[in-house]
């Protein structure tokens, strides 16, 4: 066998999207939308970020008011980390809205 020739010797079964069946509860989305509110004693940059490090979002804290964001994240996370002021915070992504204070 060389590298450009066909192997059809693997079997291969097609799923028809017609006859595929899914439990009723099954969440078709890739993407999920949060809304944040953070607050904090002091005016800082906060970085939402996966637990990877990959940054989501940056977004300004005044000092002593609320800052309200929404942010769109990959279905499968199920917690972000909230840098700000050298704190790395982990909370869960256990419900559509999210509160922090800093």
């Amino acid at each position: 066998m060389n590298s450009c020739s066909k192997d059809d010797s693997r079997p291969w079964n097609a799923v028809n999207s017609e006859t595929l069946v899914a439990q009723s509860n099954f969440d078709w989305n890739t993407t999920k939308t949060y809304q944040l509110t953070l607050s904090g004693s002091l005016s800082h940059i906060v970085k939402i970020t996966s637990a990877k490090g990959i940054v989501f979002q940056k977004v300004f804290l005044s000092a002593g008011t609320q800052c309200l964001t929404n942010i769109t994240l990959p279905s499968y996370e199920k917690s972000v980390h909230l840098v700000y002021n050298n704190k790395d915070i982990e909370i869960a992504l256990s419900g559509s809205e999210l509160t922090y204070s800093f």
